[in-house]
């Protein structure tokens, strides 16, 4: 998936984190590790940076809110 496939953002990174209700914190955390891999602003040119640190933040937020439910 892209995010040119005409969804929004938090679309986009939910998706991607594929998160569930089921998900202990040792998968929230391997999730949170496997979307930095691929998607970390370092890894985008300097023009694409302000999105992806934007999609970046958006995970985590998503993320520690669901380790908050843990």
């Amino acid at each position: 998936m892209s995010i040119d496939d005409g969804v929004s953002e938090t679309e986009w990174v939910l998706k991607e984190l594929q998160l569930r209700g089921d998900l202990c914190a040792a998968d929230l955390h391997r999730i949170r590790r496997d979307f930095a891999k691929k998607h970390h602003p370092d890894h985008y040119p300097p023009a694409e940076r302000e999105a992806a640190t934007r999609r970046m933040a958006l995970a985590n937020r998503l993320i520690d809110r669901y380790l908050k439910r843990k």
